[in-house]
């Protein structure tokens, strides 16, 4: 399903597009439910939570989503997100080998293209990282821990024996040259992490204020030579990340606030959490049947020219105007299969078979 998904998205990017890269995003979302007998049931931290408890019982969903180019305008490109898959986590494997079993899954399809994971600091780790580095076209800009050991790029050779270090000294991101951006100052850097080896990353630093320079942000990003610097249509944003990301080759990042919308929009209209079957692959099926159904509305516009008029509007708005069409074809077919009904107004019927008659009239 996942594969097929894919297909159809890569499907509808015009051709003009199609040497543009795409983005996937992973995380995770929790779901509460009521009762444990769901298959992955259990209680989970949750950050949001504001009703005096930090936990959540329920379940957690990893997502892939992936980002496609679908036109382009003064204004830059505009990008549609759609997600292409769900797993249950259930603590018998973690969610970084979810997330890495669900990339390698349909990785064998974008060989040709230009691709970019987007993710925030709880995926920066472990199977993720190794994900990136098994695929050649596969490249990460990601949320890390501010505390992450972030060194200057090796001094160049100086001729005498022995390997070359591969790390500089110990890099304070206290030290870095901040400019001020909004309400914000940022600072980037290439530089050299034990995340990727031997690999020179940039990374780039955000905090409110530099004097006390309490929780900082830090990002990374592993091919900054080929980061578009594009001005794109994306997803309303929060003030803070807006703020965050005006300037520099990290504005691709933001694209990564469109799996939030996602999640939001499934579980406010489309009954994410209204599932009651309680096996795993009940589950799974349940979740991905329906994000399979807002995939379905979401590229619509795109797949058929005949709903074009559609293409501006939510998932949900587009939902409601199919159903609304459903609605008069049924009725109408409803309606004409029973002009022969006794129920009819003989008046009306009378009229409908003058009008049928007069063929140029119909």
């Amino acid at each position: 399903m996942m594969k097929r998904t894919v297909n159809l998205t890569l499907n509808i990017i015009p051709e003009e597009l199609k040497s543009k890269k795409v983005f996937l995003i992973i995380d995770d979302t929790l779901q509460e439910k009521f009762g444990n007998k769901f298959a992955g049931h259990n209680s989970f931290f949750d950050h949001v939570r504001r009703n005096n408890s930090s936990y959540l019982k329920g379940n957690t969903f990893v997502c892939l989503a992936i980002s496609i180019p679908v036109s382009q305008s003064e204004d830059g490109i505009e990008y549609k997100t759609i997600p292409i898959g769900f797993r249950l986590y259930k603590k018998d494997k973690s969610k970084l080998t979810i997330a890495k079993e669900l990339i390698d899954n349909i990785m064998r399809l974008l060989n040709n293209k230009n691709v970019t994971l987007l993710c925030d600091s709880w995926y920066t780790k472990g199977d993720v990282l190794d994900c990136v580095k098994d695929h050649d076209n596969l490249e990460l800009i990601g949320a890390v821990r501010h505390d992450t050991a972030i060194f200057e790029l090796p001094p160049p050779p100086n001729g005498k024996r022995g390997r070359n270090p591969i790390y500089g000294k110990k890099l304070n991101i206290t030290e870095l040259d901040y400019e001020k951006n909004g309400d914000y100052y940022l600072a980037t850097k290439l530089v050299r992490t034990r995340l990727f080896r031997d690999k020179t990353i940039e990374i780039m630093v955000t905090v409110k204020d530099i004097d006390d320079f309490k929780n900082p942000r830090v990002f990374i990003n592993t091919n900054p030579k080929e980061c578009e610097l594009e001005k794109l249509s994306k997803p309303k944003v929060s003030k803070k990340d807006e703020d965050s990301f005006a300037t520099g080759s990290f504005t691709d990042y933001e694209i990564r606030w469109s799996i939030e919308v996602i999640f939001y929009e499934l579980k406010t209209f489309w009954s994410f959490g209204n599932y009651m079957v309680r096996t795993e692959q009940g589950i799974e099926t349940y979740i991905n049947l329906l994000g399979l159904v807002y995939t379905f509305a979401k590229i619509l516009p795109f797949w058929v020219e005949e709903f074009d008029e559609l293409n501006s509007l939510s998932p949900q708005e587009i939902k409601s105007q199919l159903a609304l069409y459903i609605r008069e074809e049924l009725i109408l077919d409803s309606f004409v299969s029973k002009l022969e009904s006794t129920k009819i107004y003989s008046v009306l019927k009378n009229s409908l078979n003058y009008f049928i008659d007069k063929r140029n009239a119909a």
